[in-house]
């Protein structure tokens, strides 16, 4: 067990409990959560009692107490079997969300129903641990030494990670982000086994699979050929994928690798996999099986070796269903699997690659970059992008080959029909105040369907935008909204673009 790691006990805790030896600013922070009256919670302080400790309550450490210091892991008593709303399951996924390492422990809970254990850890617990067991003790302190370890060592490899990730053109500061390029970087030397990303037009599904390329030591020297299979027409893409010999048929003058034999030693990357017949996911699926393919108008089969990484902008689970994509190709494909989010969904990275995007079109045009001024990324932020990264790079370099000064990029230089779609944030009514009994009453619902000629749905969208536009007006953060109001930042986030809400209020 690490000697300089510190205690965060998070908790109701009895004065008497306030302090426990002394902590620097190096040591390793632990937060204990649970009830101070449980006897199992008394069993953890003593497990880990050979470390100096600093206990906090639980509401002091969400309200920043230890900020500045980070918390590595966290120890989390839960008193019953969760049901699948339980509020614990949300401390769970509070903590795993900051980056903390969680170890959940609970009564039976090596008794509890499968399906029970199985929210725990997808709320975001590293390990549950049953504290009923004659050697809990012994394992707490085990998996605490173990991700003592795993934690005390992360952040320099992290920034490791980071630079990598930037070398190969990873952009951005999300978690999700990091969390793909982790996957990259575990899955590339498994050079054999094929590979499928998942994600929208535009979150760079080529970028990953060109990456997971340039990692893998077998393949890094061989070819990258990608193809579009949206683009391949059907009475060809038996020719274009495993090639013809002359003579095949009336045209074939010359033999024709494929494109499998032309990424032969490397990659084949075959974007857009569900566009692709049944006929010919069937004869891939006999390629990625006996790893050889014949050739149109050949009479023995050629062996070939290319680790194939597939990409879809659809719902493959969804194709399958419907009968449009086979299952024991998805079976075969998905032994590998990345999922991209959209863009939407990671704002931490919407800044750093407009800056990114920004710097390359200013040195492509040999000039120097003025940067980009804050209503500029403020006014992305409220656009839908469905295009993604691809749409975001377009738009900044249109931006920039139709700018006439040498300023920042600022809300101006933005297309006009942007502008004019910008230009409807915010024209929905304001939010009466709630004193007003006579405003109330002129606003009561049955009223305000009548006075507008809604329907209930556009009704409670009304309400739903006003709600959210007064929490961010008292709040000026979209992540004490969300706790305001009881949901997530990220469904916060969602629901201001869905009403064009600007995130954040003129006097925050």
């Amino acid at each position: 067990m690490e000697s300089r790691a510190a205690t965060r006990v998070a908790g109701t805790l009895s004065p008497a409990h306030d302090r426990i030896g002394s902590t620097s600013r190096d040591e390793l922070p632990i937060v204990v959560v649970g009830d101070p009256h449980n006897s199992r919670l008394r069993v953890v302080i003593e497990a880990i009692a050979g470390i100096e400790a600093r206990i906090l309550t639980l509401d002091a450490f969400r309200d920043g107490a230890c900020a500045g210091d980070p918390t590595l892991v966290a120890l989390i008593a839960l008193a019953a079997c969760p049901a699948p709303d339980d509020p614990c399951l949300n401390t769970l996924a509070h903590f795993r969300k900051m980056g903390i390492a969680v170890i959940a422990y609970a009564d039976n809970a090596r008794a509890w129903p499968l399906g029970a254990r199985c929210r725990v850890l997808l709320a975001g617990a590293n390990q549950l641990l049953d504290s009923r067991e004659i050697d809990f003790s012994a394992s707490i302190r085990t998996t605490l030494a173990a991700e003592l370890e795993r934690a005390g060592n992360s952040k320099a490899e992290a920034r490791n990670v980071r630079m990598l990730a930037e070398r190969h053109g990873f952009i951005g500061e999300s978690g999700a982000i990091r969390d793909v390029f982790s996957q990259v970087i575990r899955i590339s030397p498994l050079s054999d086994l094929p590979v499928l990303i998942i994600g929208e037009s535009g979150t760079g599904k080529e970028l990953v699979g060109r990456a997971i390329r340039a990692l893998d030591p077998k393949r890094c020297a061989f070819p990258f050929v990608s193809v579009n299979c949206a683009a391949i027409n059907p009475n060809l893409a038996e020719s274009e994928l495993f090639g013809y010999v002359r003579g095949a048929f009336t045209g074939a003058a010359a033999q024709r690798k494929g494109y499998f034999l032309a990424a032969q030693g490397g990659v084949l990357f075959l974007d857009e996999i569900g566009e692709l017949s049944l006929e010919m996911q069937s004869k891939l699926l006999r390629v990625l099986e006996e790893r050889e393919v014949l050739q149109v108008g050949a009479d023995r089969t050629r062996p070939v070796d290319a680790r194939v990484i597939a990409a879809t902008n659809r719902d493959i689970a969804t194709l399958v269903r419907t009968g449009a994509f086979r299952a024991d190709l998805l079976f075969r494909l998905n032994v590998l699997s990345i999922r991209i989010s959209p863009l939407r969904e990671r704002p931490e990275d919407l800044r750093p690659l407009a800056e990114h995007f920004a710097q390359a079109a200013w040195t492509a045009m040999g000039h120097l970059a003025p940067g980009i001024a804050p209503d500029f990324i403020n006014a992305l932020a409220l656009l839908p992008l469905p295009g993604n990264a691809r749409e975001l790079r377009n738009l900044i370099t249109f931006s920039i080959a139709h700018k006439t000064d040498s300023g920042p990029l600022g809300l101006k230089d933005l297309p006009p029909d942007l502008l004019r779609e910008l230009a409807l944030v915010g024209a929905a009514p304001e939010c009466r105040p709630a004193d007003d009994d006579d405003t109330l009453e002129r606003s009561s619902p049955l009223a305000v369907l009548r006075e507008h000629q809604w329907h209930l749905g556009e009704y409670l969208a009304h309400c739903e935008r006003d709600i959210l536009a007064a929490a961010i007006r008292t709040t000026c953060s979209q992540t004490e909204a969300a706790r305001l109001l009881g949901v997530t930042p990220r469904s916060i986030y969602n629901k201001l673009r869905k009403h064009r809400i600007a995130p954040g209020g003129a006097h925050c």
